[in-house]
């Protein structure tokens, strides 16, 4: 996963997931640290229908197209 890359989200049982009720977003950062300067597998997601940015747990993503 990188930076500019299309995703979309996927919960842990493999259900739509209403909290973020949107279907595609773009890759902003493609590994968050965390308070302790960790990197614990978060990317950063600029979801477009709902104008929002959010932090999403990598293993919640699937690469819907991947930017060149």
């Amino acid at each position: 996963m990188k930076v500019g890359d299309l995703v979309k989200y996927i919960s842990s049982d493999s259900r739509w997931d209403d909290e973020y009720n949107v279907a595609l977003g773009v890759v902003l950062e493609p590994e968050i640290q965390d308070f302790h300067g960790r990197k614990d597998g978060s990317v950063l997601v600029f979801w477009n229908s709902a104008g929002r940015r959010a932090v999403v747990a990598r293993r919640n993503l699937e690469v819907v197209h991947a930017s060149r």
